[in-house]
């Protein structure tokens, strides 16, 4: 049997670009859509989502004052950095290769991934002191901005972030690039549902100084191995998955050892440049990994066309659903004004049928109280006839007897007169 001779660099480097055209085709798709994979056994979760920290990113309006901090940080590729992501079932099938001791079983191959690699494809120093990924973080300063322990999340995080960004001030400054780093940690480099392990980074946030001097790549290896072993722990047992910790540098991890030349800014989680080295693997075994990752890659691509087809005839189907619900319900909306209009209608004519009865009491009413007036103006006027009658009548009988009084007096004055007329001759004659 002939020997099997080595791949050439030219070879090795056809497979890399092929694999990378087929395997990078998935790292397009928005990691929201292929967020949750389930199979006949478990369904996978993950919590990381460089997404959200993107979003909020650009919602936010950091001033040079905050960037000039940020950049000078160990996170400083952070501050604006590209979307890299990958269709969870590549990481949840690299996550099944772990063999428990920090490497990863691929073809032949055994990777090992170390708090160096997680560096390099991170872009983030490895050097400083060991971070406590338990630490009692209550006592931290932004411990009492975030508030209590249940409100520690992402979403806090963000609406503290616009609170603080836009005020004026050395402190608010300060606080602004602090919480600017535990949403990285809450999102990306220490991700998971509680809020717990964001509790536990605060105090590594106090001091921004110190804070380069904290060894980040060994905390966040820690806490991601830690979640790819619950991984494997929890795959035989628990229905619901959750992927706990940076799991897409895993992918990136194994894109570096594509290559036997250093990782480019294309294949990191950033455009930030590293200083940690890495020992070059052999051709062998880089020519295992590429073979291993096309397969997987042509697989995964097959699975996500005919995924891609399901839901484009889903949605069709649901369109159509859409359609015809709407026809019904623009229907059902034109029966609905008829009826409206008829029920309109009838209480128009039931309004003004009751009130015929009512309207012609109310003429009655008014004709009873129109004739009451007049027989009262009637008994009225009578009433003033009368008394004046009686006043005439008064007047006229008064007058009578004035005159007949006067006639009386001139009577009884003639008499006098006629009287002293008869005795005045009399007297003469005596």
């Amino acid at each position: 049997m002939a020997s099997r001779r080595s791949p050439t660099s030219t070879e090795i480097e056809s497979i890399a670009a092929d694999a990378a055209q087929q395997a990078l085709m998935a790292m397009e798709v928005e990691e929201t859509s292929l967020a949750v994979v389930r199979n006949k056994k478990n369904e996978f979760n993950m919590r990381c989502s460089l997404s959200f920290y993107r979003s909020v990113m650009q919602d936010l309006h950091f001033r040079s004052v905050h960037l000039k901090i940020m950049r000078n940080s160990p996170f400083h590729a952070y501050v604006k950095c590209e979307m890299v992501t990958y269709p969870i079932s590549f990481i949840v099938d690299l996550m099944r290769r772990f063999d428990g001791e920090e490497r990863f079983k691929i073809g032949p191959c055994s990777l090992p991934f170390r708090p160096s690699n997680l560096a390099t494809v991170m872009g983030i120093p490895n050097i400083g002191s060991p971070i406590n990924l338990n630490v009692d973080g209550t006592k931290a300063s932004l411990r009492h901005i975030l508030g209590s322990k249940k409100t520690m999340d992402r979403h806090n995080v963000h609406l503290k972030l616009k609170e603080y960004v836009p005020q004026e001030g050395e402190l608010a400054v300060e606080i602004s690039v602090k919480l600017w780093f535990a949403l990285l940690c809450s999102c990306f480099f220490f991700p998971t549902s509680g809020a717990s392990r964001l509790l536990s980074i605060l105090p590594y946030l106090d001091d921004l100084h110190e804070m380069k001097n904290a060894n980040w790549a060994a905390a966040i290896h820690e806490y991601l191995i830690s979640g790819v072993k619950a991984f494997g722990a929890a795959a035989g047992s628990s229905k619901t998955i959750f992927l706990t910790g940076c799991v897409p540098a895993l992918g990136v991890y194994l894109e570096v050892n594509e290559n036997q030349e250093r990782p480019t800014a294309s294949r990191r989680l950033t455009a930030s440049m590293s200083t940690t080295s890495r020992t070059p693997t052999s051709d062998n075994c880089i020519h295992g990994i590429l073979q291993e990752i096309v397969t997987v890659s042509k697989e995964q691509r097959i699975i996500i066309e005919l995924q891609k087809d399901q839901l484009q005839r889903q949605n069709d189907k649901l369109q159509r659903k859409n359609d015809q619900l709407k026809r019904q319900n623009d229907q059902l909306h034109r029966q609905n004004n008829i009826l409206q209009s008829m029920d309109q209608r009838l209480h128009r004519l039931e309004e003004q049928f009751e009130r015929q009865p009512q309207k012609k009491k109310e003429e009655e009413e008014a004709e009873r109280k129109r004739n009451e007036e007049q027989e009262e103006d009637q008994r009225k006027k009578k009433e003033e006839e009368e008394a004046k009658r009686k006043r005439n009548e008064e007047q006229r009988k008064k007058k009578e007897e004035e005159e007949a009084e006067k006639k009386k007096k001139e009577e009884e004055e003639e008499e006098r007169k006629r009287k002293r007329r008869q005795i005045s001759p009399s007297s003469l004659s005596r």
